[in-house]
């Protein structure tokens, strides 16, 4: 027997995740597993709740473990998210599918995208060149070297790479193609107003929607499951992160400026350093990422990088993981139905299934990897004015 994937990051858990998770059990008769972003996120920020709560949550609404994604992948680009997420599943050995949310259900012409985007031809390369050199991002470059591949569809092409879910969806079936063939992807029709269709559209609301309404102070039930209705009263959502974020970020960026604090940081170009050199701190989150931003980046990127600055996400170790890939899964859920059959089957990964973290003795690479991850969690229990407990003595939650 083997397990069907979903990369996530529950942030937090809404329906939307509960219908993917449904959908992937339904189709496949797998067990459904998610490896899942720890406390800090791929938009650069902490996460509203703490990793074993998410966790949590999303096991009492079907998965049967959860695992988190290591800290390293989960604050990176789309495509090293991705890229190490895939690698990482098919390391395992035990993931028969991966399934993820698409606006479009053409997988062919997905795949026809992912494979270009693998091989990288000549002519997409110089196309991204000088688009770059135009002053596009990165997105809007990419787009203009694809639609070159495809004449007489580029309305269509150009519709699907605008498509939020498919900025991910392609970057998992590019990893696939390239580091995980035995994988299958199993792509789940999202609705074409962005959310599933199984949902009343008046209960249809994104991630991002959701924390802006406990921002606000209002009520999401009716956009949860209604499983997480007393779990999520019952706790104490992080909500503007980025006021906690300023201080520490301001005091980092004057030890770079003068020359006190390694630059070798994950996604810390040459000219990012130099505007960090020009910047008259002290400035509040928002004026750092106006300050930082070129025209040709994503706010996202900038968001990034002052992450990995946060957390000493180094590009030395970065690159290397590149090559090799993490080879470790840290237990965060799991569903005590489901314990006997899916420990018996882990137990046969080949991959290192973090339970007993105590007991965890990595070397190398991994220890550099590890290491990060124990340091983000402690991190973000501060962040949230708790006691930072170090990540060795926190135990699996098991979900009845």
């Amino acid at each position: 027997m083997k397990v069907t994937m979903i990369i996530s990051e529950y942030d937090p858990f809404h329906s939307g995740h509960r219908y993917l998770t449904g959908q992937a059990a339904s189709q496949t008769g797998e067990p459904v597993v998610s490896l899942m972003s720890g406390c800090f996120l791929q938009r650069g920020l902490p996460s509203i709740l703490d990793k074993y709560d998410r966790a949590e949550a999303a096991v009492l609404c079907g998965c049967a473990a959860v695992f988190e994604l290591p800290v390293y992948y989960a604050t990176s680009s789309a495509r090293d998210f991705a890229e190490g997420a895939v690698r990482l599943a098919g390391k395992t050995g035990v993931v028969d599918h991966l399934a993820f949310g698409v606006e479009s259900a053409d997988l062919s012409l997905l795949q026809e995208i992912a494979r270009i985007l693998a091989d990288e031809p000549e002519v997409f390369q110089e196309t991204l060149r000088q688009s770059f050199k135009d002053g596009h991002s990165y997105p809007a470059a990419r787009e203009k070297a694809l639609l070159l591949f495809f004449p007489g569809r580029e309305e269509q092409v150009s519709r699907l790479l605008r498509q939020p879910n498919h900025i991910l969806a392609l970057e998992y079936l590019r990893a696939i193609y390239l580091f995980a063939p035995e994988i299958r992807p199993l792509p789940v029709l999202r609705s074409d107003h962005g959310y599933h269709s199984h949902l009343p559209k008046e209960n249809v609301l994104s991630a991002s929607g959701i924390r802006e309404l406990l921002s606000e102070g209002m009520d999401i039930s009716s956009f949860v499951p209604e499983c997480l209705h007393d779990y999520y009263q019952k706790k104490t959502f992080l909500l503007h992160p980025e006021e906690r974020l300023a201080g520490t970020l301001n005091y980092l960026l004057l030890r770079m400026q003068s020359g006190f604090l390694d630059p070798s940081v994950s996604d810390f170009s040459e000219s990012l350093l130099q505007r960090v050199k020009k910047l008259r701190l002290p400035l509040s989150y928002e004026a750092l990422i106006d300050a930082l931003k070129e025209k040709n980046e994503t706010r996202t990127r900038i968001c990034r990088a002052l992450i990995h600055l946060l957390l000493n996400i180094r590009e030395d170790v970065m690159v290397r993981l590149r090559q090799s890939g993490a080879s470790y899964l840290n237990l965060l859920a799991l569903s005590r139905s489901s314990s006997g059959e899916l420990k018996e089957l882990l137990a046969n990964a080949n991959v290192n299934i973090i339970n007993k973290k105590a007991d965890f003795r990595p070397e190398g690479l991994m220890k550099a990897l590890w290491e990060t991850d124990c340091f983000a969690s402690m991190l973000y229990a501060m962040l949230r004015n708790e006691t930072a407990v170090p990540e060795e003595t926190r135990k699996v939650r098991i979900v009845d």
